[in-house]
C-alpha cells in the first residue's frame, strides 16, 4: 500500500535514515497522485498521527535524564532534530499542504 511507503519514508526522516525504496521525487509524485485521486483528507490524518506518535516517543525518551544541565541539553538537540524532520516532511508533503 502506498501509506506503508510513506510512513517508512516519515520515520527514516525522524530517524535520520535514507528514504527506503524510493528517492524524493518519487515521494512527492506519490503524494501528489495520491492528492488528485481524493485521498488527501486520509493521508493528512495518518501523516500527523505518524507524526504525533514519533514525536512522543522522542519525548519520552528525554525524561531518563537525571542532571538538569543534561536534561536541556537533550531538549535543545532533540528540538533541533525534530525542527529539521519537519523541514524535510515539508518539502515531501508540499502537494498535501498546498491542496488540502
Amino acid at each position: 500500500e502506498a501509506w506503508e511507503l510513506l510512513r517508512g519514508c516519515v520515520r527514516a526522516v525522524f530517524a535520520k535514515e535514507a528514504l527506503p525504496g524510493a528517492s524524493r521525487e518519487e515521494v512527492y509524485q506519490l503524494v501528489e497522485a495520491l492528492c488528485l485521486s481524493g485521498c488527501a483528507p486520509e493521508l493528512c490524518s495518518r501523516l500527523c498521527a505518524e507524526c504525533r506518535r514519533l514525536t512522543a516517543s522522542r519525548v519520552e525518551g528525554l525524561a531518563g535524564s537525571a542532571a538538569e544541565d543534561a536534561l536541556l541539553e537533550r531538549v535543545a538537540s532533540a528540538w533541533l532534530e525534530h525542527c529539521d524532520a519537519m523541514r524535510q516532511l515539508e518539502r515531501l508533503f508540499m502537494f498535501l499542504d498546498r491542496s488540502h
